[in-house]
C-alpha cells in the first residue's frame, strides 16, 4: 500500500480510543513511515461523505 501523499510505505499500526459512549475501541491504522501520514476506515469513510456532491436545495 502506497501513500496518497507521498507514496511512500505504509505500515500497519494498532489503535486503541473511546467512543462517546466511552466503549474501548481497537483498530487498525495506517501510518506512513516517510511523511506520517495516518489513514483508518473512520477517514475513509469521511473523506467518501465529503465527495459526495450535496443535493441542490430550492
Amino acid at each position: 500500500m502506497g501513500c496518497e501523499r507521498c507514496n511512500g510505505w505504509m505500515m500497519p499500526e494498532r489503535r486503541v480510543g473511546h467512543s462517546a459512549s466511552d466503549e474501548l475501541i481497537l483498530g487498525v491504522s495506517w501510518r506512513c513511515v516517510n511523511c506520517g501520514n495516518v489513514v483508518d476506515s473512520v477517514i475513509v469513510r469521511n473523506r467518501t461523505v465529503q465527495a459526495v456532491p450535496a443535493a441542490p436545495t430550492a
